[in-house]
């Protein structure tokens, strides 16, 4: 289930695709988020299937644990890049998640809490330029779903928690996507 909820975030630029909000909602902001959402997915589906099929040697020190979550830094650069209009944050950011991929790989690697502040920071910050932007609906939109995602792995629910997560980042990612769509207009 945890592999299959992971196409939540891509049915939602699927959604937008085939029907955008607005003429000029399609953007290289919206694509190049886009296109990061839709990388990221077949690495965090093969990981998540090697879970559940029980494949893998150890389901935490292993490499598709580590493209998953690599690939999770590379949406979060892709998403701080569409969503500023400051290249010094752009450049800011994408150091500050290489330091995290880097953390990731390295032999005295990350363990889970320091992953998981890891992710919540990288998303954390990328929201910043919209809140500086005026876009508060949107960042509260967005932040909700991901805060109750993250609540619902947190208490694991029956062992529902991390799917449910999963089906959360469609709201995070449609809300960025709007919040990406709308600078144009809020810089003219």
């Amino acid at each position: 289930v945890n592999a299959v909820s992971m196409a939540v975030p891509s049915l939602a630029i699927l959604s937008f695709w085939l029907y955008p909000p607005s003429e000029t909602f399609w953007t290289w902001r919206t694509g190049i988020m886009s296109l990061s959402v839709l990388l990221h997915f077949p690495f965090s589906f093969a990981y998540h299937l090697q879970l559940a099929s029980r494949s893998l040697k150890h389901s935490v020190d292993c490499a598709p644990r580590r493209l998953d979550q690599t690939f999770i830094h590379v949406t979060c650069i892709a998403t701080a890049i569409g969503l500023s209009t400051s290249v010094l944050f752009s450049a800011c950011h994408a150091c500050v998640n290489v330091y995290f991929i880097s953390r990731l790989w390295a032999k005295n690697e990350a363990q889970l809490l320091e992953r998981m502040v890891n992710v919540g920071l990288g998303v954390a910050l990328y929201g910043l330029p919209p809140i500086l932007q005026g876009q508060i609906f949107l960042v509260v939109c967005g932040a909700s779903s991901f805060i109750l995602g993250a609540i619902a792995m947190f208490f694991r629910l029956g062992g529902w928690g991390h799917s449910l997560m999963h089906l959360s980042l469609g709201g995070l990612v449609a809300c960025t996507l709007m919040a990406a769509a709308e600078i144009p207009t809020l810089q003219g």
